[in-house]
């Protein structure tokens, strides 16, 4: 079923259907209750990193999700239930202007010190409690292999993958004091499949798709959840500036949904991911693609 999730989205994208799946654990059902006992369930939650049954309506939540425009972005998954200070402050300022209570602080992520100052400033601001946490921060210097240098992989490393690692540690205290904190790592699918660009950046982005699955189970006992979007090629500037016409059109006719993402497309599973609804997902990477991670040989690319 899942396999043909993905045969779908392919094969129909052409015609507008997206298809996807969900696959859920042992959920807290009538049809449970009656079929499983008591030892059974203790088991299943024994093994469960949330310590739980699933409920039906956390199953339904993703269901609704995928459904929804917000999701346009987003097929052929299976899913276990980007600035200086001037364009900060000009964010700052449209957010403020909208109703929106927001701060704002500049750090270079990838200095250890700088991280440390920031997130004091958080905890500071919010009285010791952070409920959501996006490691958002992404650099890459597309190289053959064998040009890489020590200080590509140096920066790679400390840009993409130890801030991410750091800022989650020190937001470590002050999410578990929320009592349900979330965070959302931003990878690509890089990390998931081969894609061409640099290697490095790729071995990074799939080390981070696994920092999410242990971050999952080694912190849900402190009410915290982990997970991870891995997003094709987005329009975003910073696209726009380092790609050519002819690699975003390359892109786009391999991809089932014969198109670049959005960055909200992206941001609307960010979302999602953090609130109530998403309750039961943690540990997941999930490709917000226009099904690319999944094409397989039998797709006939967009005029």
């Amino acid at each position: 079923m899942n396999q043909l999730a993905r045969n779908l989205a392919c094969e129909w994208a052409s015609d507008g259907i997206r298809a996807n799946a969900v696959a859920p654990t042992v959920i807290a059902t009538p049809l449970a209750e009656a079929a499983f006992d008591d030892e059974f369930k203790k088991a299943v939650e024994s093994t469960n990193p949330l310590g739980r049954l699933g409920k039906p309506e956390e199953v339904a939540s993703l269901v609704a999700f995928l459904c929804m425009p917000a999701a346009s972005y987003i097929t052929g998954q299976t899913i276990c239930v980007d600035g200086d200070e001037a364009h900060l402050n000009e964010c700052l300022s449209g957010w403020k202007n909208k109703g929106f209570q927001v701060t704002g602080s500049v750090c270079a992520a990838s200095s250890w010190t700088e991280r440390e100052k920031l997130m004091q400033t958080v905890s500071t601001l919010f009285d010791a409690k952070l409920s959501i946490l996006i490691n958002n921060v992404g650099a890459i210097r597309s190289k053959p292999t064998i040009e890489n240098t020590a200080e590509d992989f140096s920066f790679h490393i400390s840009t993409n993958l130890e801030s991410a690692y750091h800022f989650s540690q020190l937001a470590h205290p002050l999410l578990k004091s929320s009592g349900c904190g979330n965070i959302v790592f931003i990878s690509s699918i890089a990390g998931v499949v081969s894609c061409g660009v640099s290697s490095i950046y790729s071995a990074i982005k799939g080390a981070m798709n696994q920092l999410a699955r242990n971050l999952a189970c080694e912190w849900a006992s402190d009410g915290i959840r982990a997970n991870a979007i891995a997003p094709a090629v987005i329009a975003t500037p910073l696209v726009e500036y380092g790609f050519d016409d002819e690699f975003k059109k390359a892109m786009e006719s391999i991809n089932p949904l014969g198109r670049l993402g959005k960055p909200e497309e992206a941001a609307s599973l960010v979302a999602f991911l953090c609130m109530p609804a998403a309750s039961y997902i943690t540990g997941q990477t999930i490709c917000v693609d226009g099904g690319l991670s999944i094409n397989g040989f039998s797709y006939q690319p967009h005029a």
